[in-house]
């Protein structure tokens, strides 16, 4: 884990270059991809009444995703945006999740939250053949996660100050 980590805190430091959610989401996704052997995925800007597809692997795999909020009470969804809690699943079949994240083989999706707790977006990998995503992976997912829920955070912020000016 140490190489992986290592490597991904390097490259988390580009997301402050970013210049809008879909370049923090498109380098958020292939690092995370690549780092744990992943083929696919998506992530979601949070707005106020949905989850809408951001940045996707591979680019343009289907028509933009939308999800709609608020998500089913006690449902993973819900957890996931609530409490930031990761959903990792061995097959990605299972009824408790959202339509468009069920496919075959394991999935993994992370909020990026910023430092005051507000899910920004959501990552989702899935693609992986073989193993499920484990431990040390996980924990990866949530620091690129984290790095990049403060990237959007920023964004927002000077979008806010631009507007002011």
């Amino acid at each position: 884990m140490d190489e992986r980590l290592l490597r991904v805190g390097l490259e988390t430091r580009d997301f402050g270059r970013c210049r809008d959610a879909a370049a923090v989401g498109e380098r958020a996704l292939s690092l995370l991809a690549g780092a744990l052997e992943a083929r696919a995925g998506r992530v979601y800007a949070a707005e106020e009444t949905r989850l809408a597809t951001v940045a996707c692997l591979p680019p343009n795999e289907r028509p933009a995703e939308v999800l709609t909020l608020p998500a089913a009470s006690g449902s993973l969804l819900a957890d996931l945006l609530d409490r930031g809690a990761s959903i990792h699943v061995a097959d990605a079949c299972a009824d408790s999740l959202p339509l468009a994240w069920r496919t075959h083989g394991p999935l993994l999706a992370v909020a990026c939250q910023d430092s005051a707790g507000a899910t920004r977006a959501v990552l989702c990998l899935h693609g992986r053949s073989g193993r499920p995503f484990d431990d040390e992976e996980r924990e990866i997912a949530r620091v690129v996660a984290a790095h990049a829920g403060e990237a959007l955070l920023t964004l927002e912020i000077a979008k806010q100050l631009r507007l002011r000016d």
